[in-house]
C-alpha cells in the first residue's frame, strides 16, 4: 500500500511538472537561457528515468514535447548553449528506448507506434532534421548526437534511405556520385546494435562523412512536410495545453491510447 501511495505521488508530481513546463513558450526559451537550460535539463531527466511513463501522455502533447527538443537544433540562440547537450541526451534516451522496445515487440513500442502512426510525417521529419544538422551543418558536439542518429537509423532504415535519396536528388549530377559514396561509407561496418563499439564506429563514419562529403545546402522547402500544416505555421505550439496532459489523479500506466485515425495535421511543425 505504501509503495502504491508513493507511486501515485510520483505520477502526480510528473504530471504537474509537465503541466508547468507546458506554459513555457518557445519565445521564453529563446530569450532566457537559464530558463531554457532548466527546461531541457528536466526533459532530459524525464526521458532518462521515466520513458515508460512519459510516452503514455496524449499524442499531441507527447509530440509537442519532442518538437520542443528539435527547436534547439534549429535555433542559433540555443544550439551553442548547454541546452544542446540536454536535448541530445533526451532524444538519445527516447531513440534508444524506441529501438530496444521495438526489437522486443513490447507494449511501449506499440504505444510509440500509435503516436507516430497518427502523424506519419513526424518521425521521418525528425530524422531528416537531425541528419541534416549533424551531417551538413555546424555541429559543436558530433559525439553527443551519434547515439541519437544510430538509434533513429536502426529503428527506421527505410526512412534513412528516403532521406538519402532526397538529399542526393537535391545536388547537381556531378556531385551525386560522390555524395552517394559518402552515404555508403556512413553505414559501412555498422551492425544492428547500440553497443559502444558499434556507436564508436558510427561516430568515426560520421566524422569521415563530414570531412569528405561535398558541401551542399539543402533547399528550405523540404518535401518531408507535416501533412496539412500551413507553410507559415509556428515552429511549435506557443504552449502545451495542460488539458492535453494526463490528469495527476489518473495512473498513466493504465491510460488508454486513442485509436489510430487517418492522418491529421499537426498543430505545429518541426
Amino acid at each position: 500500500h505504501q509503495r502504491r501511495v508513493h507511486g501515485d505521488s510520483l505520477e502526480r508530481s510528473l504530471a504537474n511538472g509537465l503541466k508547468i513546463a507546458g506554459y513555457i513558450s518557445l519565445d521564453v526559451l529563446l530569450q532566457y537561457r537559464k530558463v531554457a537550460f532548466a527546461y531541457y535539463e528536466m526533459i532530459a531527466a524525464l526521458f532518462a528515468t521515466h520513458c515508460h511513463w512519459i510516452i503514455t501522455i496524449e499524442t499531441s502533447a507527447f509530440l509537442r514535447l519532442v518538437a520542443s527538443l528539435m527547436e534547439v537544433f534549429k535555433s542559433i540562440e540555443l544550439r551553442f548553449t548547454e541546452s544542446l547537450s540536454n536535448c541530445a541526451a533526451a532524444l538519445g534516451h527516447l531513440a534508444s528506448f524506441y529501438f530496444q522496445e521495438k526489437n522486443k515487440g513490447s507494449g511501449p513500442a506499440l504505444i510509440l507506434n500509435q503516436h507516430f502512426q497518427r502523424y506519419p510525417d513526424f518521425f521521418p521529419r525528425m530524422m531528416a532534421t537531425l541528419l541534416t544538422y549533424v551531417l551538413f551543418e555546424e555541429c559543436p558536439n558530433v559525439y553527443a548526437m551519434t547515439s541519437v542518429l544510430l538509434s533513429l537509423i536502426l529503428t527506421n532504415p527505410s526512412g534513412f534511405m528516403d532521406y538519402r535519396r532526397h538529399v542526393i536528388s537535391c545536388v547537381s549530377p556531378d556531385l551525386q556520385l560522390t555524395l552517394n559514396e559518402s552515404f555508403d561509407h556512413l553505414t559501412e561496418g555498422i551492425g544492428e546494435t547500440l553497443d559502444p563499439s558499434n556507436r564508436d564506429k558510427f561516430h568515426v563514419n560520421i566524422i569521415t562523412f563530414r570531412n569528405k562529403a561535398p558541401v551542399i545546402r539543402l533547399p528550405t522547402t523540404d518535401p518531408l512536410h507535416i501533412s496539412g500544416t500551413p507553410p507559415h505555421s509556428p515552429s511549435i505550439s506557443p504552449k502545451l495545453s495542460p488539458s492535453t496532459l494526463l490528469s495527476p489523479t489518473r495512473s498513466p500506466l493504465v491510460a488508454p491510447m486513442a485509436p489510430i485515425i487517418p492522418v491529421t495535421p499537426l498543430p505545429f511543425s518541426i
